[in-house]
């Protein structure tokens, strides 16, 4: 199977590939949080960006994690550190999401 993710097409190995690599991100030592929005509200997810921190509270994406921690954002890994489009993004950033194990078992 494949998803479409916009421009392009994201092959099954692929995706395999990437939930496991933000899994390994999202389990270092600046990894998962709960965004936490304007009016205070915890969001249902957790992820982490890397590159640029988007912070849930101003809507901007950042260098560090003014509205969690003050960390610095990941680095992305440098396969993407050079700036080559993620299939449906042009940034040299992007964000995890935690992928569920049902998520997981799917790919």
């Amino acid at each position: 199977e494949r998803i479409n993710a916009g421009r392009g097409e994201v092959a099954l190995d692929a995706q395999r590939a990437l939930a496991e690599r933000c899994r390994a991100i999202g389990a270092g030592p600046t990894g998962w949080y709960v965004p936490t929005v304007r009016g205070g509200g915890k969001m249902r997810v957790r992820m982490v960006c890397l590159g640029r921190h988007w912070n849930a509270r101003t809507y901007r994406y950042e260098a560090v994690r003014s509205d969690h921690d003050g960390r610095p954002a990941p680095a992305l890994p440098p396969a993407r550190a050079d700036s080559r489009p993620v299939p449906a993004m042009s940034e040299p950033w992007y964000c995890c999401a935690e992928p569920t194990e049902k998520q997981l078992a799917r790919v």
